[in-house]
């Protein structure tokens, strides 16, 4: 998957001239056809996937050693909170296209909403899956 990320934002590396040559750019489509089709498409969900699955993997880590609901929360919003400290400081200094700190706010509400009751769990569920149906 690191790969296909990497694959995802080399784009934004290469220098960007227009393309004179007729072949040349039709090679270019077939490049960009792709891209799309398999590291845009494949490799986005499937790392927002596995970010969703890091968190609840911890969770439940910390759920079966013992830990209680407030120590659980604790940790991964500090984990979340150190993505969006790295995400605010990744693009200037390394890469502008950084996308961490947007999954360390979004970690941070799913930690605050997904520890609470079920049924507030439920009520997300529900929420999520009405406009689906």
């Amino acid at each position: 998957m690191l790969l296909f990320i990497a694959l995802a934002n080399a784009p934004g590396l290469a220098p960007g001239n227009p393309i004179q040559n007729a072949a040349i750019a039709a090679y270019e489509g077939i490049a960009n056809f792709l891209m799309n089709t398999f590291v845009y498409a494949r490799a986005y969900p499937v790392f927002a996937i596995m970010f969703g699955y890091g968190l609840v993997q911890l969770a439940m880590r910390q759920k079966v050693a013992g830990a209680s609901r407030t120590a659980t929360r604790r940790i991964l919003l500090r984990r979340n909170a150190a993505l969006v400290l790295f995400g605010f400081f990744h693009p200037p200094l390394l890469y502008f296209a950084d996308f961490l700190g947007a999954y360390g706010l979004i970690g941070i509400a799913a930690t605050l909403l997904l520890l609470e009751s079920e049924r507030a769990q439920r009520i997300l569920l529900w929420a999520w899956l009405l406009p689906i149906v």
